[in-house]
């Protein structure tokens, strides 16, 4: 019987399922612990149950670490709404752009605009920014005339806004027509620019061959000289450019390189020496003496205000 004992107890042992005593009530406790999800108190053999848990726990983490991937995911998508952000200023930039194009259509004769704004407001230069109108100030200047003292007097003055630009007149052997031609007065940039020409009434009666003398293009007469007697017997118009400046912070007219225009005439009387607006004036119309011909002529000049 001894020995019938020993073998069934080493048979115990050998088969796990063969479990007795304080081993039984572990594998028992082991079940109650996977149906009820609970760790108890059962010593260092169970504690490595949870142990599986702790792991799923990892897991679990593992998977938190994946939502803060997304959260990361968001930022970028935050970053892009930053781009988008970056895009709206490259349109607004862009519009900016368009808006430098559409005041650049003003300025047709140059790209000086913003210079003469900087020259207004003291400050940065507005690009394209046209400055106004350029006219005469009140006072009057009238230049010594060449000719005699017969015939008529008439002050003959171009509309405000305008100058003086040429003539247009008939000749035999003298001047015996002259009508004043005005153009319209603009500033563009740095420069007086001219427009629209337009005539003054004839003085002067007698026939003759029509002639026509002109400054060039942006350019104001500001003196003459020619030939004279007790008639006008030849005119040349003396033409100047002019430049936006400052004076004492206030933007006025300057004028540039002076350049003569052809003659129209004949070869009597005697010749005179030029004679000019003063400072930085320009002829605004003509004080004529005319009967039959042109008896006396002169240029009445201002100066040039910005406006």
């Amino acid at each position: 019987m001894v020995l019938g004992a020993l073998l069934a107890g080493c048979a115990a042992e050998n088969d796990p399922l063969l479990v007795g005593g304080d081993d039984a009530q572990k594998l028992d406790d082991a079940v109650l612990i996977a149906d009820a999800g609970a760790t108890p108190d059962v010593g260092s053999d169970a504690a490595d149950v949870p142990a599986v848990d702790a792991g799923a726990a990892d897991a679990a983490g593992a998977d938190g670490a994946t939502m803060d991937a997304t959260s990361r995911d968001a930022g970028a998508t935050d970053a892009t709404a930053l781009d988008g952000g970056a895009a709206d200023a490259s349109n607004d930039a862009a519009a900016a752009d368009r808006g430098s194009v559409d005041v650049g259509i003003v300025d047709a004769g140059g790209t000086d605009a913003a210079a003469l704004d900087a020259a207004r407001d003291g400050g940065p230069a507005d690009a394209g920014v046209d400055a106004s109108t350029a006219a005469f100030g009140a006072a009057v200047e009238v230049l010594a005339s060449a000719g005699g003292t017969g015939g008529s007097p008439y002050d003959d003055d171009c509309p405000a806004g305008s100058a003086m630009v040429g003539f247009d007149g008939v000749v035999s052997g003298y001047l015996t027509h002259v009508a004043v031609a005005c153009a319209a007065l603009r500033v563009e940039g740095l420069r007086v620019r001219t427009g629209t020409v337009m005539l003054l009434p004839v003085r002067g009666l007698n026939p003759g061959t029509d002639v026509s003398l002109r400054c060039p293009a942006d350019q104001l007469v500001v003196g003459f000289e020619g030939r004279s007697g007790s008639l006008v017997d030849q005119l040349s118009l003396a033409c100047a450019p002019y430049a936006v400046g400052t004076v004492g912070g206030a933007l006025v007219a300057q004028r540039g390189a002076v350049t003569l225009t052809a003659s129209a005439g004949g070869t009597g009387g005697n010749p005179f020496a030029r004679v000019t607006c003063s400072g930085d004036g320009a002829a605004r119309g003509a004080a004529i003496h005319a009967g039959d011909g042109i008896d006396a002529f002169a240029l009445r000049c201002s100066s040039l205000a910005v406006r």
